[in-house]
């Protein structure tokens, strides 16, 4: 093998892995505007950019930046160029903790007594913890502390009360349109219930 066969290997091996580090170095960015891609800083127009296309930056010199895009590579003014702030070059990103539940609202405790309503409470004869509820709201659903702890009830101002044994208003119901202080079979076995 010669001298310049030697060389030129050389010389390519050389320019190969300076290429293969140029392009490690390379980082995600943007055009900020329709720009001229050139041959060199101040060279001839080789291509276009449109406002927001995607590039590789691969590096910059003075005011001028080498972009590698699907099309021909070249030199952008690098005022034309953002680099893109969500590149993540971390492959195994932690993932985003869960967002917190919404608290369940409660029911007013103390809705106006001149309005029709039901109250509901823990223990019966009208003792323990209690809420109330006007006509016209339900829960499909009790979940908490109030699923199957309802001791007695109290209606005013005509309201009538609709309840269930499970949720979703089933198997075993009952309508109540006057105080009941004691439940009886319905006894801390409340699910469910609609007012009217």
């Amino acid at each position: 093998m010669s001298i310049k066969t030697l060389s030129l290997a050389a010389l390519i091996a050389t320019a190969s892995m300076a290429l293969t580090a140029t392009a490690a170095l390379a980082e995600p960015g943007y055009a900020t505007a329709y720009v001229n891609v050139r041959s060199e800083p101040g060279g001839y127009v080789v291509d276009v950019l449109f406002d927001g296309e995607e590039v590789d930056i691969i590096e910059c010199q003075g005011s001028w930046c080498y972009i590698k895009h699907p099309g021909p590579d070249g030199w952008v003014k690098s005022t034309y160029l953002e680099y893109d702030d969500s590149y993540d070059p971390d492959p195994y990103p932690e993932p985003e903790p869960e967002p917190e539940p919404f608290p369940e609202p409660e029911p007013d405790p103390f809705p106006d007594p001149g309005m029709a309503q039901v109250c509901f409470y823990s223990s019966s004869n009208f003792n323990g913890s209690s809420f109330c509820t006007v006509a016209g709201d339900y829960d499909d659903n009790m979940a908490g502390s109030w699923n199957n702890n309802i001791g007695s009830i109290s209606i005013e101002g005509g309201a009538t009360v609709f309840v269930c044994e499970d949720a979703y208003f089933g198997p075993d119901c009952a309508t109540y349109s006057s105080d009941e202080p004691s439940l009886g079979y319905f006894n801390n076995k409340i699910s469910s219930y609609q007012t009217s």
